[in-house]
């Protein structure tokens, strides 16, 4: 049962409403923290999330590579158009797998007050406060110069684009935790699972996706979109990178 406390905060939410009846975002009153802060812990102790995390990554790469394979077949043999087009495909599939692991976790994770803390205690600091970008300590100084030369350029867009998205799936599973629980938590409020924070306006799930991972996509796509354009004017009839490298890379 929630506490005397937390019941009359969300009691008075009736007097936030404007002159045509709609209600105003009201403000985040300690109960409703302590609710929020007590569904994260309880979520992220049910499940393994990393593990979670881990498959979702696999997944979206696997259809990542399905993507190219299927835009190669049916004619789609630019390089410098192919790339960066299976990297929104798979940017894509990644929010439907997570669309359908919300579905998985909701049919075994039921919400309820019986988790709720029941003592009356203010936590400070707003609910934006126990979210954090994984991203924010990230940085691109310090890397070596480019060479100068188209080989040398496709060999260092390589691997860097390797290093990006091997460094950035191990961030994400080691964030894990802390990404799926708020995922989770915009996905309940969303389809009213916790009621007491129904009338609370956040970005949703896809909005708590996308504010931890347009920062990745944004740089894996202008590298995909480089290293297709390079390896197209370096290898004009190369369709794959594996052809670039034994047509051209080889040879010179």
């Amino acid at each position: 049962m929630f506490d005397r406390g937390l019941r009359d905060s969300i009691e008075t939410w009736s007097d936030f409403k404007d002159a045509k009846g709609a209600f105003l975002k009201p403000p985040i009153v300690p109960g409703i923290r302590v609710l929020m802060r007590s569904f994260r812990q309880h979520f992220a102790a049910s499940f393994f999330l990393r593990h979670h995390m881990l498959l979702l990554i696999l997944g979206t790469v696997a259809l990542g590579v399905l993507a190219n394979i299927a835009m190669r077949e049916n004619g789609v043999t630019q390089l410098w158009l192919r790339l960066p087009l299976a990297v929104v495909a798979s940017y894509l599939a990644f929010f439907v797998l997570v669309r359908l692991w919300l579905l998985y976790v909701s049919a075994r994770f039921s919400p309820r007050p019986s988790y709720i803390e029941t003592e009356t205690h203010i936590v400070k600091g707003s609910v934006s406060e126990e979210k954090r970008d994984p991203w924010d300590s990230s940085g691109l100084e310090g890397w070596v110069d480019i060479p100068s030369d188209e080989g040398g350029c496709l060999i260092v867009l390589v691997g860097l684009l390797l290093s990006l998205v091997i460094g950035g799936a191990v961030l994400m599973v080691f964030e894990a935790p802390l990404i799926l629980t708020e995922v989770a938590l915009q996905f309940f409020i969303g389809v009213g699972l916790v009621k007491p924070l129904r009338r609370i306006e956040e970005p949703g799930w896809q909005g708590s996706i996308l504010q931890v991972s347009w920062k990745p996509f944004l740089i894996v796509l202008c590298i995909c979109a480089t290293l297709g354009g390079v390896a197209t004017l370096y290898c004009p009839a190369a369709t794959t990178l594996k052809a670039v490298y034994s047509s051209c890379l080889a040879k010179s």
